[in-house]
């Protein structure tokens, strides 16, 4: 049961997020900011934060890359005060990194700090 209500959140959630993009992506301003935001990053806007681990978005990024743009994520967080995170398996599938590498990284990264981070699936 609360597997059912954790999976239907988290695909209004998605549907909520992908709405929000598209309206996002549509503002040629917002164009502008991410075109001048160096990969290895990750900027907060609203409440998603968009980790930044390649120049293109064909590129692959690296576990480098990743490390880099999770440590940003870190601050971020930590100065936001923001102690849940739900995100997918980032970096895997299209990105090609192994997802055992990924999440290797976030626990390392995020390891001493009380933030708690939820990785949801699509079955």
């Amino acid at each position: 049961m609360r597997d059912k209500m954790i999976e239907s959140e988290f695909k209004t959630k998605a549907q909520e997020l992908i709405k929000l993009m598209v309206d996002t992506i549509a503002d040629k301003e917002y164009t502008k900011l991410v075109s001048s935001i160096p990969p290895k990053s990750c900027i907060l806007e609203g409440r998603v934060l968009n980790l930044i681990t390649k120049e293109r978005y064909f590129h692959k990024p690296t576990l480098a890359a990743m490390k880099a743009a999770l440590q940003k994520m870190k601050e971020i967080c930590e100065r936001e005060s923001i102690y849940k995170i739900a995100m997918p398996t980032i970096g895997a599938g299209l990105d090609r990194l192994k997802w055992e590498d990924v999440a290797t990284q976030i626990k390392n990264v995020f390891e001493d700090t009380e933030i708690e981070i939820l990785v949801c699936k699509l079955k």
